[in-house]
């Protein structure tokens, strides 16, 4: 899904005739329902309350978690995701 999502942000930018610095900066972002890491594990119950984010030009992956009126974010490198 990742590449999908990178393949339709390039495709965006290429149209436009020349690229600047803000489109690279702006985040690929994607709902989910579940985000498992090892034994935890968080099942959204609203929509829009679980949200994953690409940050492409910073090489990160962005988790952010909406509980109980509190904002909580997991930020993960690209270079440590394995698989």
């Amino acid at each position: 899904m990742t590449m999908l999502i990178y393949a339709n942000l390039k495709e965006k930018s290429a149209t436009k005739g020349s690229s600047n610095n803000a489109d690279k900066l702006k985040a690929a972002n994607f709902p989910a329902s579940i985000l498992w890491i090892g034994d935890w594990e968080y099942a959204s119950k609203h929509e829009g309350d679980l949200v994953g984010m690409c940050y492409f030009a910073k090489h990160k992956l962005v988790w952010e978690i909406l509980e109980g009126g509190l904002k909580s974010k997991i930020e993960i490198q690209c270079s440590d995701i394995m698989g």
